[in-house]
Parts: structure tokens; sequence; C-alpha cells
């Protein structure tokens, strides 16, 4: 059995097709270890605010919790 090493492109693409629906960061890195991708937290953060910048997801507060989701879903309706 081998580990593969991911590179932050891959772990995104894998956070893009699970924000079907607003998501916290503790929500989002359990959904991402079920698929067997693990990540640290910090390392999530970081690539959560390189998406951000990119403009493909979206943050705002919701409570005292920062939530995460695709800009493509903001936009319909």
């Amino acid at each position: 059995m081998s580990i593969e090493v991911l590179t932050d492109d891959k772990i995104a693409e894998a956070v893009l097709t699970l924000l079907d629906t607003p998501k916290r960061l503790v929500e989002l890195r359990k959904e991402l270890r079920r698929k067997g991708i693990l990540v640290s937290y910090t390392r999530l953060k970081k690539i959560m605010d390189v998406l951000v910048g990119q403009g493909h997801v979206s943050c705002f507060k919701y409570g005292k919790a920062v939530m995460y989701i695709k800009k493509e879903l903001l936009t319909q309706n």
C-alpha cells in the first residue's frame, strides 16, 4: 500500500466537489477525511483562502462560524 502526497490543487478540486451547501472548515475537513483525504486544519484554511482569492468560493459569517460556499451557488436563483 502506498500513500499519495496530495498537492494543494488536488485538495482544492476535492473541496469544490464537496461545497454543494455552505460548510464550516471543520465540516469540510470531516467530509474530506471520509473521502480518504487527510489534510490539516491549517493547510485546509490556506487552500480555502486561495480559493476565495481566485473567486471560486465565497465566505460569510453565520453566527460565530465562518461558512464557505461555491460562488456559482450564490448567483443562482
